[in-house]
């Protein structure tokens, strides 16, 4: 009984070790963060709010957030594609297909 006791914790303590040394899910933002250097930082806020989401594994909040900013007059067609790499790696790390389209 004791060895089972033993056993049994082993692999919980294990299971916990391994679940909280996963650490936060990373985006390659080197695009994004090239061009939106210029922006101010109220323009950059929905941008930062996205991949903060997405860090925080609430990818689907993030695709929200960069889509609404795929559709943001104000954003260059060079932000747009860069939002639109964000969003391929979002989709792959969900495992969803990427999309070929451009941006609007």
């Amino acid at each position: 009984m004791k060895k089972l006791v033993v056993i049994l914790l082993a692999f919980t303590v294990l299971a916990v070790g391994i679940w909280g040394c996963r650490g936060k899910p990373q985006l390659n933002t080197d695009k994004v963060d090239f061009a939106f250097a210029a922006s101010e930082a109220a323009e950059r806020k929905p941008l930062d709010e996205a991949i903060k989401a997405f860090q925080e594994r609430k990818p689907q909040d993030a695709l929200v957030g960069l889509q609404k900013l795929m559709e943001d007059k104000v954003v260059s067609d060079e932000q747009k594609e860069a939002v639109k790499d964000l969003i391929d790696q979002i989709n792959t790390y969900l495992g969803k297909p990427v999309t070929a389209a451009k941006p609007k």
